[in-house]
């Protein structure tokens, strides 16, 4: 069965060579898959170990009269099947306009596609406070070297759901500045609201591109409202060699009480552009409580440290 979807990957993916313009519209399929092997122990904890499909987004984008548009879809470790993104975008006078299920620009690592991230996977801080994908509207517009986006939207991972249900919205404002040659800055501000309980939160974040081969990022997060908490992660990659990168990730924070303290690190080896070997191993120096959100990551919750976790992925992309 492995074998009959990659070589559905692969046959998309020649397939999107020839594949163009047809009049007014264009399209390219696009996707990538991720399989990967688990053995997460330690802390007192029961050994997990196995081999799982991390995800796998099949998809389609292109131009229609101009404008932008991206439908995709995917299938999670769980089996469960959704729809990922499916909006349209336009360039106008006043700016780029954004309407449908799409990820708001909140948090800089989660606006990252998954197969471009430093370790193949989005960290805990991210999983918990990032915004995932929402239905609504958006509004971006660049002035120099400041990027200004807002947002009306459904609320934070709310997949698949109405943007005019009467008890869950959001309001999400960023701004961007990229006029320095080695770092890009950006700070965000949200306001989520569910059943009549508001929640607000924030975050500032850096990108650095110290050489060609050393890069890096910083983000905090903080939230107000319904279990408060916040959280930092700093990323770093060392490109070694021609096709082979170490990276480093480290995540603290703390919801209600609960730390999160862990340390990652790792190496990425790119057998061509469009297949990544990720292997890295991570420690937890405190235990990790169930406010967390580790259920994708290959994390346990549990209350004691000492807790690791050794993951080996290989990601297909197009």
């Amino acid at each position: 069965m492995m074998k009959r979807f990659v070589n559905s990957m692969i046959a998309l993916a020649i397939a999107s060579t020839a594949f163009g313009a047809e009049g007014d519209f264009t399209y390219k399929p696009t996707g990538f898959a991720q399989f990967r092997y688990l053995y997460n122990g330690g802390g007192e904890l029961d050994v997990r170990q196995g081999f799982d499909v991390r995800k796998a987004v099949l998809g389609v984008e292109g131009l229609i009269y101009g404008a932008n548009y991206k439908v995709s879809a995917e299938v999670g470790s769980n089996s469960d099947f959704r729809l990922r993104d499916a909006f349209i975008s336009n360039d106008f006078e006043f700016g780029t306009l954004k309407v449908g299920q799409f990820k708001t620009a909140f948090m800089s690592e989660v606006n990252v596609s998954t197969p471009d991230t430093l370790i193949g996977d989005y960290s805990i801080v991210s999983y918990t406070f990032g915004q995932g994908r929402s239905q609504g509207v958006e509004l971006s517009e660049s002035f120099g070297d400041f990027t200004v986006y807002g947002a009306y939207t459904d609320g934070f991972n709310s997949n698949n759901t109405e943007v005019t249900t009467q008890d869950a919205y959001g309001y999400v404002g960023r701004i961007a500045y990229g006029g320095f040659d080695w770092v890009d800055l950006g700070a965000a501000i949200a306001y989520n609201e569910v059943a009549d309980e508001g929640v607000t939160s924030y975050t500032f974040d850096a990108a650095f591109d110290l050489s060609d081969d050393i890069t890096g990022s910083v983000g905090y997060v903080s939230r107000d409202g319904v279990s408060d908490g916040w959280g930092v992660v700093s990323q770093v990659g060392l490109q070694v060699a021609a096709r082979c990168q170490m990276f480093g990730m480290y995540e603290y924070g703390d919801i209600d009480s609960e730390v999160l303290n862990i340390a990652t690190v790792g190496v990425n080896y790119d057998f061509c552009s469009n297949v990544r070997w990720t292997n890295s191993v991570g420690y937890s120096f405190e235990g990790v409580g169930a406010s967390w959100d580790v259920n994708d990551t290959g994390w346990s919750t549990g209350s004691d440290d000492g807790q690791y976790l050794v993951r080996s992925q290989i990601t297909f992309s197009f």
